[in-house]
């Protein structure tokens, strides 16, 4: 097993290193630099676009469209005053560039305090004067950052070697988010695994805090179930630094009717041209049992707008159902491919394919597709 986990290591690393280097050239170009914060930014992860556009407005402190759209991308955040300075910026650079002006006036609108809104109020004067055919300036535009609602809908199909029988299962997630500030999310799913068959409902979200970090947590139960947990609890808590790196910690916790299951992970992140990398690290253990490792590395390339494709490989110790009511620690190694592809309108594909070794018990391939429609 550890000649294994070492080969396939060092696989990741010949995986990683051939796209890091045909991106480097691209990260240097700050028009694909833009595409792609702006491609984040518009599949909803202000958090990750903004280490795209920091680096960007340090890198050409002149340019009126970086300053824009890191404006942007800090309203999104809820980090109104930062936003609403470099949006100044870049009308002093661009005097007459009405996009910055409108989404100065879209900042502005939306405060209580009285000293903003008696500076909305200047500005709408002073837009009057200089945008003499427009109206924008004259109601506020709430509209444009409403909260959105997702409907997610997915099947997959596992494959298990040494005569095992096949698992299949079904879900639904219906989601609300008003990007950058909050997220919620309700799901129920069916899970069929050893000609026994489990439901769960659960629940969860995000939310952003103190200008930069999102925490969030989920919960899920099942009622009477043969191989999922009673109840599973996830917490977590992140935040964006500088050169485009993200770091995030969680903990879980699972309740199967026979034992208990902790653990603890970290993940850290990494945006570059075209492509983001990341590695997670964990800590788990079954109750009686000492903590054990498991780490994973991922790279995802995005080539449209909201749309990427990536791969991930795993490796370490988990706790699995092996058998209904028989929840084990394992040693488990697996290679996965994964990918979002918006369709015409409101529609998106996802899909996912991969296999992975539960220890001597059985290797499990699998195969799974989804459709997500914003509504």
């Amino acid at each position: 097993m550890n000649g294994g986990i070492t080969l396939q290591c060092l696989a990741v690393i010949g995986l990683l290193v051939a796209p890091w280097a045909g991106s480097a050239a691209e990260s240097a170009d700050p028009a694909g630099r833009f595409a792609v914060g702006r491609n984040l930014l518009d599949a909803g992860a202000p958090a990750q676009a903004l280490p795209v556009f920091d680096d960007l407005v340090q890198r050409y402190p002149d340019n009126a469209d970086y300053w824009l759209v890191r404006g942007i991308t800090l309203a999104r955040l809820g980090r109104d005053t930062e936003a609403l300075s470099d949006l100044d910026r870049a009308i002093v650079l661009a005097p007459d560039y009405e996009d910055a002006w409108q989404w100065r006036h879209r900042v502005l609108v939306r405060s209580e305090d009285a000293a903003t809104l008696e500076r909305h109020a200047s500005l709408a004067a002073d837009a009057a004067e200089r945008f003499p055919d427009a109206t924008w300036w004259l109601i506020a535009p709430a509209a444009a950052e409403a909260p959105q609602t997702s409907l997610l809908v997915g099947a997959g199909y596992d494959a298990l070697s040494n005569d095992a029988p096949s698992w299949n299962q079904q879900f639904v997630e219906l989601s609300r988010e008003r990007r950058g500030e909050w997220r919620m999310f309700a799901r129920a799913g069916r899970d069929e695994r050893f000609d026994q068959s489990d439901t769960t409902v659960g629940f969860g979200g995000d939310l952003t805090v103190l200008d930069a970090w999102t925490i969030g947590g989920a919960v899920a139960f099942a009622d009477d179930p043969a191989f999922q947990p009673e109840t599973a609890i996830g917490l977590h808590a992140g935040r964006p630094f500088g050169d485009g790196w993200v770091i995030d910690v969680g903990y879980r916790q699972r309740d199967y009717p026979t034992t208990n299951m902790t653990g603890w992970t970290a993940r850290l992140e990494h945006y570059t041209g075209n492509w983001r990398f990341a590695w997670q690290t964990g800590l788990s253990r079954l109750d009686g049992s000492s903590y054990e490792g498991a780490n994973s590395l991922t790279a995802d390339w995005y080539y449209g707008n909201g749309a990427n494709v990536g791969t991930t490989i795993n490796a370490g110790t988990e706790a699995e159902a092996i058998a209904p009511g028989n929840i084990l620690e394992t040693d488990v190694q697996g290679i996965s491919l994964h990918g979002r592809h918006p369709l015409a309108g409101r529609f998106a594909l996802h899909w996912w394919l991969g296999v992975q070794d539960q220890g001597d018990y059985y290797r499990r391939r699998y195969v799974g597709l989804a459709v997500s429609l914003r509504l």
